[in-house]
């Protein structure tokens, strides 16, 4: 026979919750408070980039006379317009809050000091 596999009537302690780490406290909390709405998330691909191998991908406005893509027929490639743009406020904005900004020398590290809610480097 195996010995048996439930527990005792003295089961151990269940083990302590994970600790959290201290530097989370010191960590900037971004000044954004707005949630960030993407109203396009999908790339405009170029008319026709499917079916041609020279074509690439990237978008390029169609300019033919005859063109469905242009002349916006239902069920065709959209075109890319004004009204796809992101809110003025939460433009350029990370997923976490934070806009991106490449530091290229000491002075502008140093600029940053004043701006460490709202810029991520």
């Amino acid at each position: 026979r195996k010995p048996s596999l439930l527990p005792n009537s003295s089961t151990p302690p269940p083990p302590p919750p994970p600790r959290r780490c201290s530097d989370r406290s010191k960590m900037a909390v971004p000044l954004l408070t707005k949630k960030i709405v993407k109203k396009r998330v999908k790339q405009f691909k170029r008319p026709h980039s499917d079916r041609y191998i020279g074509l690439k991908t990237s978008w390029r406005r169609p300019k033919g006379i005859d063109s469905r893509v242009r002349r916006k027929f239902k069920g065709c490639t959209l075109m890319p317009n004004i009204g796809y743009g992101s809110d003025k406020k939460t433009r350029h904005y990370l997923p976490n809050k934070f806009k991106k900004f490449v530091v290229h020398n000491v002075s502008e590290l140093e600029l940053l000091m004043m701006h460490n809610r709202d810029v991520l480097c």
